[in-house]
């Protein structure tokens, strides 16, 4: 119904008279104001319902992003330890270790930076870096844990035009 230019909502009840066959009391309410509530709450409903879908897909992929690392660290520890006399490997293995272990300290502060977020606290900073270390670094992290399983890792960045991103 459109009242005033305004678009309302009405409800009609028909009430029958008793004792007078084909006779009815009418009775007309403006009902806008819980329509427009009811619409509100179905909004704030989806919303949070989407909140909560974004807040489990992110701390589904988190945790498969935190464990990879840790897996790094927890494999070569082990190699590390059975390579105690050759100081060549183990000193790389040990550099692997430290690498995997700042990035699973990265991993945590990007979930801990979830509830800054959240509260409108985040501030981002613009960094520049280099697209090939960033990929190297990946592949120190992630290669220990293919050859433990005879699996080969290959990269393949040979189309990619810029290497430092600003």
């Amino acid at each position: 119904c459109n009242i005033k230019g305004k678009s309302s909502y009405l409800v009609l009840r028909l009430y029958p008279v008793e004792g007078h066959k084909d006779e009815y009391l009418g009775l007309v309410q403006n009902v806008t104001w819980e329509r427009q509530r009811e619409d509100t709450l179905k909004k704030a409903l989806t919303m949070a319902d989407s909140a909560n879908k974004t807040k489990t897909r992110f701390l589904s992929n988190m945790s498969h992003d935190i464990r990879t690392p840790l897996n790094a660290i927890v494999s070569l520890a082990r190699f590390a330890e059975k390579d105690a006399d050759n100081k060549e490997r183990l000193l790389k293995q040990i550099h692997v270790i430290q690498h995997s272990s700042e990035h699973l300290q990265q991993l945590i502060n990007d979930v801990l930076d979830m509830s800054r977020i959240e509260s409108g606290n985040l501030t981002l900073a613009e960094d520049c870096f280099s697209l090939n270390d960033t990929i190297d670094a990946i592949r120190e992290i992630i290669d220990p844990l293919c050859s433990a399983k005879k699996q080969k890792l290959i990269f393949d960045y040979s189309g990619v035009k810029t290497v430092h991103i600003k």
